[in-house]
């Protein structure tokens, strides 16, 4: 690729296939670089922009990626490419409405567009709107029975169900049309181990490691299993090499954070836990662990205000009213030994969500 982009200065193929294998090795700023020089000479190349877009999008800069896929659509209205992404970026600010309108433009477009389909199924599931997700991904599949994110897609809806022979039989399915894709492992990976199978879970986490050793979301899931099984060192050793690929996830910040709350690190943790707050303020689950950390600091007020917060972002949060709950109630009685509540704290099962 380097000596086409030699012989070809201003040839896009060759900065787009470089920049598409880094942006596979997660070489997210490298593959930036590389796709900012088609711009150089072609300053309005779709595919640049929407590629430049992605990068953004995986650093989880939402709506920075939304302005490179607006710049396509107002030069083309219609670029099915930029809809997709700008929908998949909106889901990522949680913007559901919007993402959905703009997969419904794509279905309208071409109603056997099986990848918004899977998309709308994708939020559904997300929304735990499990009905309506089964049925998109059904959809996708009346379209084309060999889809693996609808296979993929569907075999998550029947885990959640509690269905795990029918999660194994689609992802199954799914691997058995690709045996090359890392995240079809990881998500195998992850059902054995719910299923009381850490050893397969363990097994299968490093097939998807020996495909891509550079898949964060993979390391992210082997941390899980790690500390799940309470070896918290060898949990902490991994989910730093996945922030080390990409630093810019909240959710592996958080993750890291309930790491060191369980290796009694607590002003770690509490590190660790802004971190994942400056990168997403509305992140829930990390407002409520952050509260845990204050308390074990004995600095309650805060916890309790923390807590506060996080309800109004997540009122369903039943975690948070039963911590805000206690908290109050410890506070109003002085005599009480607040930390015995505290220390009794366990998140493991709010981990991973």
């Amino acid at each position: 690729l380097d000596k086409l982009i030699s012989l070809h200065p201003k040839l896009p193929v060759g900065y787009l296939e470089k920049g598409g294998l880094l942006l596979f090795k997660n070489e997210i700023e490298k593959a930036k670089q590389e796709f900012e020089k088609i711009l150089e000479f072609d300053n309005e190349n779709p595919e640049a922009l929407i590629d430049i877009g992605i990068c953004f999008h995986n650093q989880n800069s939402f709506e920075r990626a939304i302005e490179f896929y607006d710049r396509v659509l107002q030069k083309n209205s219609e670029n099915v490419q930029a809809i997709y992404y700008k929908g998949r970026a909106n889901v990522g600010l949680e913007l559901y409405d919007e993402a959905i309108e703009l997969f419904d433009k794509l279905i309208t477009i071409d109603p056997s567009n099986i990848v918004a389909i899977n998309a709308k199924g994708f939020l559904f599931s997300s929304l735990k709107k499990l009905e309506g997700a089964k049925k998109f991904f059904r959809q996708a599949l009346r379209i084309d029975e060999n889809s693996i994110d609808a296979l993929d897609g569907l075999s998550n809806i029947y885990f959640e169900l509690k269905e795990f022979k029918k999660a194994i039989d689609c992802i199954d399915k799914a691997i058995s049309i690709n045996r090359n894709l890392p995240g079809l492992w990881n998500n195998k990976a992850w059902y054995f181990f719910n299923n009381n199978k850490p050893d397969e879970a363990l097994k299968l986490v490093q097939t998807a490691l020996d495909l891509n050793s550079e898949l964060d979301s993979t390391l992210d899931t082997h941390a899980y299993i790690e500390y799940k099984l309470e070896n918290y060192d060898e949990s902490l050793k991994i989910i730093t090499k996945a922030i080390g690929k990409n630093s810019k996830d909240p959710i592996y910040w958080y993750h890291k954070g309930l790491i060191q709350l369980k290796r009694t690190k607590i002003d770690d943790a509490l590190r660790c836990f802004e971190e994942s707050l400056e990168l997403n303020p509305n992140y829930s689950l990390a407002l409520n662990a952050k509260a845990d950390a204050l308390a074990r600091k004995n600095k309650y007020d805060e916890a309790i205000n923390t807590l506060k917060i996080a309800i109004r972002i997540n009122p369903s949060l039943a975690e948070a009213h039963e911590n805000l709950s206690k908290a109050l109630n410890y506070q109003a009685h002085s005599n009480s030994n607040f930390w015995d509540f505290w220390k009794e704290r366990d998140l493991r099962h709010l981990a991973w969500q």
